[in-house]
């Protein structure tokens, strides 16, 4: 969600570049000198990143709905967060907590 949201905040100017299209998002990863992990719009990044993989390469279209869902999916988050809603909630429990080492002290419902 990292990259979808800062490319949003970046589009709409947050930041003192001023607002402007983002063409692409990748973390870079000092160690290995890695960008593979993020998306590149696969138009209008020429001279700017080098060729995107098939991974990486999205649609303008495809950009727009990532950031969209990404936007969506952080005001759900906060919206729980202000009603108080902080308990975990794990989506496969049956897998998640047969295994997990803060089994003892979660607060999740279905463990009490």
């Amino acid at each position: 969600m990292q990259l979808p949201l800062y490319a949003h905040w970046l589009a709409l100017g947050f930041s003192s570049l001023g607002p402007g299209e983002v063409v692409g998002a990748l973390y870079y990863v000092a160690k290995n000198l890695d960008r593979t992990k993020g998306f590149v719009v696969d138009q209008g990044v020429e001279g700017l990143l080098g060729p995107a993989n098939r991974y990486q390469q999205v649609s303008l279209g495809d950009r727009d709905g990532l950031i969209k869902e990404s936007v969506r999916i952080l005001g759900e988050a906060v919206g729980a967060i202000l009603a108080g809603n902080l308990g975990p909630r794990p989506e496969r429990p049956e897998q998640t907590c047969v295994t997990c080492q803060w089994r003892g002290l979660c607060r999740s419902p279905h463990l009490h």
